[in-house]
Parts: structure tokens; sequence; C-alpha cells
């Protein structure tokens, strides 16, 4: 019986002795596994900054996070950001977008720019330019507004009659923007009213006035 028992007894040695190996065995097996993992990791993160440094400097875009169909009224939950290595084709989009409407649809990832709410260049109708004013009425301004523009003019340097007068009217917003400078309206001039636009702009404090039921939208 004694026999039995001290065999017994060195079986459960044997077997305390085995698993004792075989989890110290995985733990190092775990722990290099861990290692290689974060190598592999911090190697992958490097290459990705080299990369980074390599195409230079990022851009932020606004990309749209669902699809932009045309004449949709843009909301804030539509927009989104990311950044690029590149510019975009055009200015892009920034948060005077709220409340547009897009003109040219727009897929879910992409940049919006202003082409897409028809604010371009190539949009201009035949026979106008583009002209940049700044006035704060622009802050309650849309593209594609129509309005009347006027300019006051200090009665110290231009005497004799009113001091505010109209400059054109009927002209249309193909853009608002936002600057350091203040809110500006890029509007639709035609060609042979430029000058005028361009003098009172340089000479005056401009007022938009929107031409209520009128609008390109």
């Amino acid at each position: 019986m004694p026999s039995l028992i001290n065999r017994f007894s060195s079986d459960l040695r044997n077997i305390s002795i085995t698993t004792t190996r075989r989890a110290l065995f995985l733990r190092i097996a775990a722990a290099l596994l861990a290692l290689i993992t974060a190598i592999d990791v911090a190697s992958t993160i490097d290459q990705l900054h080299r990369r980074s440094d390599a195409l230079g400097r990022t851009y932020p875009v606004v990309v749209a996070r669902r699809d932009l169909p045309a004449g949709h009224k843009i909301l804030r939950s539509d927009l989104g950001s990311m950044q690029l290595h590149s510019p975009p084709p055009n200015p892009e989009v920034r948060a005077h977008a709220i409340g547009e409407r897009v003109d040219i649809p727009v897929l879910k990832g992409n940049v919006v720019t202003t082409r897409h709410l028809g604010a371009s260049n190539n949009l201009l109708p035949q026979g106008t330019r583009g002209v940049r004013v700044v006035s704060n009425d622009a802050r309650q301004l849309h593209a594609r507004d129509v309005v009347d523009v006027f300019v006051t003019l200090d009665p110290e340097r231009f005497s004799g009659g009113e001091p505010t007068r109209e400059v054109i009217s009927g002209a249309t917003i193909i853009r608002i923007d936002r600057t350091s400078e203040g809110t500006s309206a890029t509007l639709a001039v035609p060609l042979d009213l430029v000058p005028r636009v361009a003098f009172a702009v340089a000479s005056g404090v401009i007022t938009l006035a929107s031409v209520p039921g009128i609008s390109t939208r």
C-alpha cells in the first residue's frame, strides 16, 4: 500500500511540474507576441509619420456626412471635417454654408466646395463680373439672394446732396464669405457698372438691401 501511495504522489508531482512548465511557456509566448505586436505597431506609426512629413502640410476641408442631393438645404449635421495633403480644387465651404441650398449633388465623404453651392465664377451670368463688397448686412443674406446696393459717403469729402446713394439695383449674390475684415458678399455686376461699384466700395460704407420675393435659388 505505501508503494502505491508513493507512486501516486510521484505522479502528482510530475503532473504539477509539467503544468507549471506549460503555464510558464504560455506566458513567455504571450509576452513575446505582445512585444512583437508593439514593435510592429510602432514601426507602422513611424512609417505613417514619415510619409505624412514627406507629403507636406495638411489642409482642413469640409466633407459631406451624408449624400446631399440638389436642392437640399444644408444643416449643421450634414457637414464634417477632415485633413487633406492637397487643397481642394475650389474654395472650401465653411460654417456660412449652413442654410445654403445645394446646386450640384455631393456624395457622402466628398469635399464640399463653393462649386456645389453655385458660387464659383463659372456660374456668373454672361456679361457680368464678380465684385466683392464688405457689409454687415451680408451676415443675414445667402448666395443667390437679390439685393440693391447703396453707399453712404463721408459728407466732409463728398459735399452736396444726400450722402447715401444707390449704386446698383437687383444684383445677385453669388457668394458669402466671412473673413478677418468682416462679412462680404460677391455680387454679379454688369460689366458697365463694375467701375461704379468699385468706386463705392473704395469710398464709403456699403449697405445691401434685400429685394423681397426675388431670389435666383
